[in-house]
């Protein structure tokens, strides 16, 4: 299911539009990571510096809410926010478009979120032990009732969480892709019009607004990115922890 707005795109038949962009996101993932990788310095600078702050933050952020056992979750991490940062602004460039304003991408990414952090809980934990956290603390076996009421709760808000994850980074990311379509669509529309003084007393409102929403969309897309992973490292952290840990 896609819903990328009607605009000037790169197109391979036979290829989802979101599918073709997503390609497009990993191969300038790839080129900034060989680049970062080419002059290995003591002192970064340029690509190494700016992988270098990405990861950093990563790193830090995962190692704060999960752990010493954070490590071992660092290439989902990474790999998930680098693809949803540069899926996000690949968008910007005219003829692409955000493989993340299609529903069905940010829907496959959290689905795989909600599976990876509940198999790892899983894999830590065991089946049980695991199930049982859903069913908040022990109570007397009179107050049974209210710990299946939790365990009802819990499931529901755990299978909510992909649904969050899924339309939180869709809606913002269509959102900054319809804004810019629609001023690329006025500035083609009035530069049309047959009188030269109204042609281009119209053109230069989109034209002046067009370098602010760019700025706005990079801002964007560096919010949802982390927004993203910091619930994602927040879901793993809490799937992963044991009890002696909160």
């Amino acid at each position: 299911m896609s819903f990328i707005p009607e605009a000037v795109e790169y197109h391979i038949h036979g290829l989802p539009t979101p599918m073709l962009m997503s390609l497009a996101t990993w191969g300038i993932i790839g080129t900034v990571s060989v680049a970062a990788a080419q002059k290995i310095a003591f002192i970064p600078k340029g690509a190494q510096n700016f992988i270098e702050f990405l990861l950093e933050m990563i790193y830090s952020l995962a190692d704060k809410v999960i752990g010493e056992q954070a490590s071992k979750y660092y290439p989902l991490l990474v790999g998930l926010f680098l693809y949803i940062f540069f899926g996000n602004l690949i968008g910007l460039i005219p003829g692409f478009s955000s493989p993340t304003a299609s529903l069905s991408t940010t829907t496959a990414l959290a689905i795989v979120i909600f599976i990876y952090y509940n198999a790892q809980g899983i894999r830590e934990k065991g089946v049980v032990n695991y199930f049982k956290h859903f069913m908040g603390p022990p109570l007397p076996w009179y107050l049974s009732p209210i710990n299946g009421l939790i365990f009802i709760i819990e499931i529901i808000g755990h299978f909510a969480r992909p649904l969050s994850l899924a339309v939180r980074l869709f809606g913002n990311i269509f959102a900054k892709e319809v804004l810019l379509g629609i001023l690329a669509l006025l500035i083609v529309v009035f530069m049309g019009l047959p009188e030269a003084t109204l042609r281009y007393s119209l053109t230069a409102a989109p034209l002046l607004l067009r370098p602010l929403i760019i700025l706005l969309g990079v801002l964007v897309s560096m919010i949802q990115a982390f927004v993203f992973l910091i619930l994602s490292v927040i879901y793993v952290a809490g799937a992963v922890q044991h009890e002696e840990h909160h």
